[in-house]
């Protein structure tokens, strides 16, 4: 083969590499493309949930009467959620604002004697806002979620043994923080599902004073709660 033979052939050699290159990496691109936008958490969304949710009323009055007393129960509650995303690579980060009515009760006694109590207190809704940051892998993300919570509670108590019931009870609002995490799956393009679990706490109340002319006395409620749900995500 003359010199010139080898230099025309060596050409074409590379001439053909360069064109399967080029092939190549536009296939890749069609690839990543495609990943790209069937993994994109980018967007607003709205969904629905329900769940459970085991929570603790602890009492504490500012003189004696064997302090505290202490209420466990479960509940349920259901409730919608709307919020956004916005993706980084692999990283999502966002936020979510939710609402929901919940069956949380919770009821302690002090004793048998016909001048103790039973203390009843219940959970009507319970919401927050709060941010998220996740790490999304395909169509899985998980995330981490905290911020401020929010809930109404009523408050009654009767004497233990005649149930009579006490005036001056009432309700209030609630105010705290919640934590937790959770993960998220995209079964269609603008659906996703969720499962999600959080610690609240809603701080401490008083739930009872007093009225003028009797001994001073205040009442109050530290409510603690975790819940763990699952729910469906609209995204648009």
């Amino acid at each position: 083969m003359s010199k010139f033979s080898r230099l025309a052939f060596l050409a074409a050699s590379l001439f053909t590499v360069d064109a399967n290159a080029a092939d190549l990496f536009a296939a890749d691109d069609d690839v990543l493309v495609i990943n790209s936008s069937s993994t994109d958490w980018s967007g607003f969304y709205a969904g629905i949930f329900g769940g459970v949710a085991p929570g603790r009323y602890e009492y504490n009055g500012t003189a004696g009467f064997g302090f505290p007393y202490i209420g466990d129960d479960v509940g349920g509650l259901v409730g919608m959620q709307a919020g956004a995303n916005y993706q980084m690579g692999n990283f999502v980060v966002g936020g979510v604002v939710d609402l929901a009515l919940t069956s949380l009760e919770g009821s302690t006694s002090s004793g048998p004697a016909a001048n103790d109590i039973t203390i009843s207190s219940s959970l009507k809704d319970l919401g927050s806002v709060r941010a998220k940051v996740g790490f999304a892998m395909s169509d899985v993300l998980a995330y981490v979620h905290g911020g401020l919570a929010f809930g109404q509670t009523r408050t009654s108590a009767v004497t233990t043994a005649t149930g009579v019931p006490f005036d001056g009870f009432h309700g209030n609002d609630r105010i705290g923080f919640t934590i937790g995490a959770g993960v998220e799956v995209k079964v269609l393009e603008n659906v996703s599902l969720f499962a999600e679990y959080a610690y609240t706490d809603l701080g401490t109340a008083t739930v009872f004073t007093n009225p003028p002319g009797f001994a001073a006395f205040d009442l109050n409620e530290t409510l603690r709660l975790q819940t763990v749900k699952a729910g469906a995500n609209f995204h648009f």
